[in-house]
């Protein structure tokens, strides 16, 4: 494995990331509410 990757993919990858966190966050807000 090279420690190289193109950037889109790192791109991609953080964007997922962000979504997947933001997801989460949404549904913690939710809980909350709720309670």
């Amino acid at each position: 494995m090279t420690g190289k990757k193109p950037s889109r993919y790192n791109a991609e990858a953080a964007e997922r990331r962000e979504q997947r966190k933001f997801e989460k966050e949404q549904k913690d807000i939710r809980k909350k509410s709720r309670n």
